[in-house]
């Protein structure tokens, strides 16, 4: 087997996916505070940055590089999420228009 048990395998997914949450809503914020919606992205890229550094790099000891790292990574999979939600949900409303 892969030498993890379940409850780790849940805590290790459940991580990133809670901290993809919380950028994508505090990049909310930061859009209801009135900045240009062409910078949101730097925002969550920022913001995923921080988190990684925080979270992976000093709390788990992975080192700043590597939390660097995976907040990119989580910066960028928030601001994706948020424009494939955005545009989905788009679609919905225009399909239903048309109907």
């Amino acid at each position: 087997m892969l030498g993890m048990d379940v409850d780790s395998l849940i805590s290790y997914l459940a991580t990133p996916a809670a901290q993809i949450g919380v950028i994508i809503g505090l990049v909310q914020i930061i859009r209801n505070l009135g900045v240009k919606t062409k910078l949101l992205p730097i925002a969550s890229l920022l913001i995923g940055m921080i988190c990684g550094v925080f979270v992976y790099g000093l709390v788990s000891g992975y080192g700043i590089i590597k939390g660097i790292l995976i907040g990119v990574a989580l910066g960028l999979a928030s601001s994706g999420l948020f424009e494939y939600g955005k545009t989905y949900m788009e679609s919905r409303m225009n399909s239903n228009k048309k109907k």
